[in-house]
């Protein structure tokens, strides 16, 4: 296999990557917790009108990346937990959503992480978001990376010409979506439920706490009665998940091939 030579900016983030690989999943929420902390919510330019239009991009932003990783988890699904913590794969996966986007969970990922920010107001928030997520989200794929191309040679080298590594390419979707016989919702409720709830949860509490530290509770009586039903709605996602996952409704299709990167 021809050698390649990697730049030393490749090399930092493949370290860095490799590092913070088992450590992602705990590191992203305590930087979006303290930033919160740090940084208050606040009105678009002070403008309630600006502001509403800004949650507006923030719900249909959020709901792409959402809907997004619905679809790659429905057609051709790579579970991510790796092997001992580290970097695994067994094979390359490159159909349904993976032969028009190297990363479709990642950038779904991203894109409900941006919208929740917008939710919250402040453009400085959502921009901390934008730079550190990405920086950590684009260490872990190079890290990622790194490994499918020593593991996979050739073969990885050219799905990373044909295919974009974040941009979605969307030429020739509808044929790929013909290539499956069904949408596997079965696999895609089982394994998407939880980060729904989380979506909800985490949207909800941020509007709630934007909501009271700006107006206060007496005006926003009518904010929090949605809030509330949204929270509610979440738990009864997630209870009656919970239930049909005991009763074995949702494990018939839970053991297709797959691996953990591609």
């Amino acid at each position: 296999m021809q050698s390649i030579t990697i730049s030393p900016l490749n090399r930092f983030l493949v370290s860095t990557g490799n590092v913070l690989y088992h450590a992602r999943k705990l590191l992203l929420p305590g930087i979006a917790i303290a930033l919160i902390i740090m940084i208050k919510p606040s009105l678009l330019l002070g403008s309630r009108a600006l502001d509403q239009m800004l949650v507006i991009i923030g719900l249909m932003t959020a709901l792409a990346g959402e809907a997004l990783r619905l679809a790659t988890i429905g057609f051709a699904y790579i579970h991510r937990g790796g092997k001992n913590r580290q970097v695994y794969a067994t094979r390359l996966v490159v159909k349904g959503l993976y032969s028009h986007t190297r990363n479709p969970m990642y950038v779904g990922n991203f894109l409900i992480t941006m919208g929740l920010s917008l939710l919250y107001g402040s453009p400085l928030l959502s921009l901390l978001i934008f730079l550190s997520f990405g920086f950590v989200y684009l260490a872990v794929i190079s890290a990622e990376e790194d490994f499918l191309r020593k593991k996979f040679g050739q073969e990885f080298d050219h799905y990373t010409k044909t295919v974009n590594r974040f941009w979605p390419n969307l030429r020739g979707l509808g044929k790929t979506l013909q290539e499956f016989d069904h949408y596997n919702w079965r696999k895609a409720l089982d394994k998407e439920t939880g980060t729904i709830v989380e979506a909800l949860l985490i949207g909800s509490a941020l509007v709630a706490w934007k909501t009271y530290y700006l107006y206060g509770f007496d005006e926003s009586r009518l904010a929090f009665a949605v809030l509330s039903g949204l929270v509610l709605l979440a738990v009864a996602l997630s209870a009656s998940v919970n239930y049909l996952r005991k009763k074995g409704y949702l494990a018939s299709n839970l053991h297709d091939e797959h691996s953990d990167l591609g």
